[in-house]
């Protein structure tokens, strides 16, 4: 089972991953080229370590209203 836990790299590159909350387990590797979904909060991932199958994942909040858009008619969320 693959770990997403609240990152904290004191604890992450300490190998002490359980002292991380842990937001949720799933069977699969879950995907690093995406945002998470997770409860209804939104999370980025931070770290991985395929290894001990654990990421590490920060919530992040978006913006639904940004103030500029991108020449590709894309809202960034980070605005």
């Amino acid at each position: 089972m693959w770990q997403l836990r609240s990152y904290n790299s004191e604890h992450f590159w300490g190998g002490n991953y359980h002292l991380m909350e842990l937001v949720m387990e799933v069977a699969v590797e879950p995907d690093t080229d995406c945002i998470y979904e997770i409860g209804g909060k939104t999370y980025r991932w931070c770290s991985i370590s395929p290894v001990n199958k654990v990421i590490g994942i920060k919530e992040i909040s978006v913006n639904c209203d940004p103030e500029e858009e991108s020449d590709y008619e894309f809202k960034c969320p980070y605005c």
